[in-house]
């Protein structure tokens, strides 16, 4: 019984071996083993896809953060816009209403450098998404970065304008006080002098070539300068500010004149 169990297990070995060997089978083999092919090419294709579909939801939403950023910059840059309609709306004013537009555009600047890096890294994203063909408005992106460039060019512009009134200002009251020290010295060592006058200053009196103090040479440069500064600063300065320097000229002309009148009486008196 045994012996014959072996036999027929030989048989269907060699049963077996015989359909391994015919064609039938090799065919079948090959069909399995393209099969497998065919489905390793279908996974690796589906996950390209999959990563393909990935790419392109993070290609559109890096597009539509940038499109928001895009326009987080292009209302900061309207508001720095109207900021500075204003500025130039009110810079004809008067000394402290420059010092306030000053700070006020240093602040702009400071503000904007800080976030300058964010609109460096905005403007190569967007470079980017161009060379991509992913970003679709290029006109709208390529405005913003020459619209930046012009805010702050005016912005730094203006704010130089500004800062050559102020020291136009500052000039202009070191030119008052310097005039105003050098004419009360002058004026009190005129009326010393014609309190005590010498013989040569009665001569000169007498023959109409004495020089008072008001025609000394550096009181008269410094007084050319005083119009000249005193004439821009009119025409940079509002209503109220303009009246107030008119004023000042005046003020100075008749202090000026006033002293004339009197070194003319006392000169005329000592000859009387």
């Amino acid at each position: 019984k045994q012996l014959n169990e072996l036999h027929e297990l030989l048989l269907a070995k060699h049963n077996l071996i015989e359909r391994i060997n015919s064609n039938e089978f090799i065919t079948c083999f090959k069909r399995a083993k393209h099969l497998h092919e065919v489905m390793a090419e279908y996974s690796h294709t589906i996950e390209l896809i999959k990563n393909r579909i990935k790419q392109l939801e993070i290609n559109q939403y890096n597009k539509f953060n940038f499109d928001k950023r895009c326009q987080k910059w292009n209302d900061y840059i309207q508001a720095v816009e109207q900021n500075l309609t204003v500025i130039q709306h009110n810079s004809r004013t008067n000394y402290q209403g420059l010092l306030e537009i000053d700070t006020n555009l240093s602040n702009i600047i400071n503000d904007f450098n800080q976030r300058q890096q964010e609109l460096i890294q905005l403007t190569n994203e967007g470079k980017q998404l161009i060379e991509q063909n992913l970003l679709v408005d290029q006109h709208t992106f390529a405005k913003l970065e020459q619209r930046w460039q012009t805010i702050m060019k005016t912005i730094l512009n203006k704010q130089q304008e500004i800062k050559d009134i102020i020291k136009l200002w500052l000039s202009y009251q070191n030119y008052l006080e310097t005039y105003y020290r050098l004419l009360k010295s002058k004026y009190e060592l005129e009326q010393e002098n014609l309190q005590a006058p010498t013989l040569g200053v009665l001569s000169q009196i007498k023959q109409g070539t004495y020089l008072n103090a008001t025609n000394n040479e550096e009181l008269k440069n410094l007084l050319e300068k005083l119009y000249e500064t005193n004439r821009r600063l009119i025409s940079y300065s509002d209503v109220k500010t303009q009246a107030m320097l008119e004023k000042e000229w005046h003020d100075l002309q008749k202090s000026v004149n006033e002293i004339d009148v009197d070194i003319n009486q006392r000169s005329e008196a000592l000859i009387a």
